[in-house]
């Protein structure tokens, strides 16, 4: 493919610029393939909502002392499986669709993505359950 700079005619500059465009799509996920991704990263923003509304019903719960906290865990570890799992999909996802299409920073992203979370941290950190 030329370059604009020595195209000849407006054909080559159209062809030019539907190349463009679409590895932008690409690169921004935006295209057909990558919709299951897509689907899964708002996926997480939605666990992100749920957790802030469970957070206020236990702080409302909290404040009135009468605390269901069997109840908020049990949501919050269903939570936690779901992001795992979604959060699995996409580190994978990302990793393939960054070799295939010679995408170094989808692997990065990938590599960041996958680093795996350890649940006890904030225990061993010295918060304990009832913060």
């Amino acid at each position: 493919m030329t370059t604009l700079s020595v195209s000849k005619n407006a054909d080559e500059i159209t062809e030019l610029h539907a190349s463009y465009i679409h590895r932008i799509i690409d690169r921004c996920l935006l295209n057909d393939k990558s919709i299951s991704i897509k689907k899964s990263i708002i996926s997480i923003f939605d666990m992100a909502e749920k957790m802030v509304t469970m957070f206020i019903h236990y702080m409302e719960i909290f404040e009135g002392k009468d605390r269901n906290v069997e109840e908020f865990t049990t949501l919050m570890d269903t939570i936690e499986k779901d992001f795992t799992r979604t959060n699995e999909f996409i580190s994978v996802s990302l990793m393939i669709l960054g070799k295939k299409a010679n995408l170094p920073w989808f692997e990065s992203l990938a590599t960041s993505l996958s680093t795996r979370y350890d649940s006890k941290v904030p225990r061993e950190c010295g918060i304990d359950e009832e913060w």
